[in-house]
């Protein structure tokens, strides 16, 4: 099965050069904001792509115990028909910067990663004004490398890094 990268993180590019053997991974940069990242993975799943990576990694949620605040994987296995979210949780911070890796499309929509994907967008629809786009250089680099992690586990669960 082969992945894309999808994702707004001007980082990502360098981090994949560092690395020959994620040579195989299609990266699409696009500077657009984080939602917006979701929009389009969510076209990529209606086309057939399936999900991998976690659409509210990023989203620091408060209210919530730290094992409830997102799978203990990024696996889609994982997810089952749990929501990803409590909508009597706040999140008081989203990462600018998204990274979502998914698979090309196969022959049939995953209606499963489709459910993820939307639940994802309530998310930021409903906690939209709570964003903020005043950040220092120090800020901006924290969430970039915020994001490449996340997108680093993701990664790791789908692909054997030689030893």
């Amino acid at each position: 099965m082969n992945y894309r990268i999808l994702t707004n993180n001007p980082t990502m590019e360098s981090f994949l050069e560092r690395y020959p053997e994620l040579s195989m991974y299609e990266l699409n940069y696009i500077e657009i904001s984080a939602s917006d990242i979701l929009l389009v993975v969510r076209a990529a799943i209606c086309e057939g792509a399936v999900l991998v990576s976690n659409p509210l990694s990023g989203v620091r949620m408060s209210s919530q115990s730290q094992a409830e605040k997102k799978p203990t994987s990024s696996r889609r296995d994982n997810f089952n028909d749990k929501p990803l979210f409590s909508f009597k949780s706040r999140p008081v911070s989203f990462n600018p910067y998204k990274s979502m890796l998914i698979s090309d499309p196969q022959e049939v929509v995953d209606f499963q990663s489709l459910k993820i994907i939307d639940e994802a967008l309530e998310v930021y629809r409903k906690y939209a004004g709570l964003r903020t786009s005043r950040r220092s250089d120090d800020t901006i680099s924290y969430f970039q490398n915020t994001d490449m992690n996340s997108l680093i586990v993701a990664i790791s669960e789908v692909h054997v890094f030689p030893t």
